[in-house]
């Protein structure tokens, strides 16, 4: 979860958290200060767990992690069609205009997702990141975590 991500949905915890729910960031790495540097600038009273086997990852993708390239990541942003190009750069102002303080260490070209998940195990709701710097809808994120939670929508 880039950090926009993790900073709309921080906004929301709150009212996840009085229904009743927990929240939690997932990273496939510790690198430096990374973490620490997260909550200090996203997620300062959440918790955070590494996946080191990447498990997290790997749901969303048939088992393997999706991963981008960085000659296709290159072709994207510097593309002048419309597309997957416009969805990057979109992504890119997005995270640039709402976070002052970036991660810029690591691979980055590993794409992530978000889950609902109900007491028991069934997901509730699944988000993939097909392009790097993709959100989930956090309204559709909330609604699916008051079902999860059995409150009505």
């Amino acid at each position: 979860m880039c950090r926009n991500e993790a900073a709309h949905l921080y906004a929301r915890k709150a009212e996840l958290e009085a229904a009743g729910l927990r929240v939690v960031v997932l990273v496939k790495e510790v690198l430096d200060n990374e973490v620490e540097d997260f909550k200090r600038v996203v997620w300062p009273e959440g918790d955070v767990f590494l996946d080191k086997e990447m498990r997290f990852y790997r749901l969303f993708f048939g088992g393997e992690y999706g991963q981008d390239s960085m000659m296709g990541f290159l072709c994207r942003l510097f593309c002048c069609c419309g597309g997957p190009s416009r969805r990057l750069k979109e992504n890119l102002r997005g995270a640039t205009a709402n976070i002052s303080e970036h991660n810029m260490k690591g691979e980055g070209f590993i794409k992530g997702g978000l889950l609902v998940v109900r007491q028991g195990g069934e997901i509730e709701y699944a988000f993939a990141e097909h392009e790097l710097g993709e959100m989930a809808p956090m309204d559709e994120v909330v609604a699916a975590s008051m079902r999860a939670a059995g409150q009505k929508t």
